[in-house]
């Protein structure tokens, strides 16, 4: 039994981007694997599909979500904030200034 390219193509696609590259690498490597194993796999696959769309995940971070944050802090505690960012992260600061600045409330 084989998977089907487009079954193949869909499960790659809806895998966390840190393990693409290591299972399109895994895939590439792979010569002949005897039937009974290619099914463990396909029913494990299956498996792990179902719990992550039946899981859906939540953003709980990133850039906006941090300019959201600040923005509900006082001027004085934010730009403390600010600085030391600048401190530990400039570039990430520096972004994250940019858009308070746009939306004239930095």
């Amino acid at each position: 039994m084989m998977i089907h390219s487009e079954i193949s193509r869909i499960a790659l696609l809806s895998l966390p981007e840190e393990l693409k590259a290591d299972i399109t690498l895994r895939i590439a490597n792979m010569k002949k694997v005897k039937e009974g194993i290619l099914y463990q796999i396909e029913e494990n696959i299956k498996e792990k599909m179902t719990k992550i769309h039946s899981n859906p995940v939540k953003e709980t971070g990133g850039i906006e979500h941090t300019i959201k944050i600040l923005k509900g802090i006082v001027h004085d505690e934010r730009k403390k904030i600010l600085d030391m960012l600048l401190k530990n992260n400039k570039v990430l600061a520096e972004q994250i200034i940019k858009k308070i600045s746009e939306e004239k409330e930095y």
